[in-house]
């Protein structure tokens, strides 16, 4: 990227061949349907059975991405086993309770009657810690994560005691936000979730490494934790986007800003827009 120098003239050869390692390790392969795992394809036709697929590709991983027309996307492993399934738009059919447990649909339909299961993923599938976390429609616009066994894997706020430097944070940045439940992740960090579709984590020690808004934005008060080159930037170039995501980064810091050109934007520690991925492996 202009304004960033990577390596001096000597390391070109050097960093043409990480690039081509790069993309290659990144990028995904456009696959036809026969060469899905059976199950996969079993899984379509048996949920999804008046869809067409409009997309596929594989990753270097082997796992498949694949895109119904009607607006479904579904994600699967090695094996053709379910990692993910967003709905987007529409309802999920029925069918689908038979692939989650009981007792997360029992306490969705009766603590938000109202909303619909958006979007379930799998967290650590296939391991004694597999989970699920789940996404409902806009009349929540929350997510929720739940263990192997439906049992819902977060705590009432009011349970839950944080660090104080990640309660001070809250309390400056988030005091008007109503505050739902808490989560414990596996690196024994905090996430904390919000009424109105927000989530911020902490590390152990209670200093926030991300931030995430689902619909309204995060609080404009934000920018300031950004090095000043950095808002300058934001400023200039994109005056009227909400602040979606702010992550912490070995570099510095990655953002993603709303509607009405959602755009990400990586920055140094200093301020200076970077490519992300290239920093991440430490070109």
């Amino acid at each position: 990227m202009k304004g960033v120098r990577i390596f001096g003239n000597k390391g070109g050869l050097c960093f043409s061949l990480l690039v081509v390692a790069f993309l290659l390790g990144a990028c995904s392969v456009n696959i036809k349907e026969k060469q899905l795992p059976f199950s996969a394809q079993s899984f379509i036709k048996t949920h999804f059975p008046e869809a067409t697929i409009d997309s596929m590709s594989e990753s270097l991983d082997k796992d498949y991405y694949v895109l119904l027309s009607s607006g479904v996307e579904l994600e699967f492993n090695h094996k053709g086993v379910w990692i993910e399934i967003n709905s987007n738009k529409h309802d999920l059919p029925q069918s689908l309770d038979a692939e989650f447990p009981s007792k997360l649909l029992e306490y969705i339909s009766a603590n938000y009657p109202n909303s619909r299961l958006k979007k379930i993923e799998k967290i650590f599938p296939d391991t004694r810690m597999q989970g699920y976390r789940v996404r409902l429609s806009k009349a929540n616009n929350v997510e929720l994560s739940f263990d192997r066994h439906g049992e819902l894997a977060m705590k009432n706020a009011s349970e839950v005691k944080l660090p104080k430097l990640a309660q001070s944070f809250l309390d400056k940045y988030f005091s008007e936000e109503e505050l739902l439940f808490v989560e414990r992740e596996r690196s024994r960090s905090y996430r904390i979730y919000f009424a109105k579709g927000i989530q911020v984590v902490f590390d152990r020690k209670g200093t926030f490494s991300e931030m995430i808004s689902r619909k309204k934005g995060l609080p404009e008060s934000l920018f300031e934790l950004l090095p000043r080159r950095a808002v300058e930037y934001i400023q200039a170039n994109y005056p009227d986007q909400k602040l979606m995501r702010l992550a912490k980064k070995s570099y510095g810091y990655k953002i993603r800003l709303g509607k009405p050109n959602e755009v990400n934007l990586s920055f140094s520690r200093v301020g200076t827009l970077v490519d992300d991925e290239m920093m991440e492996l430490g070109y």
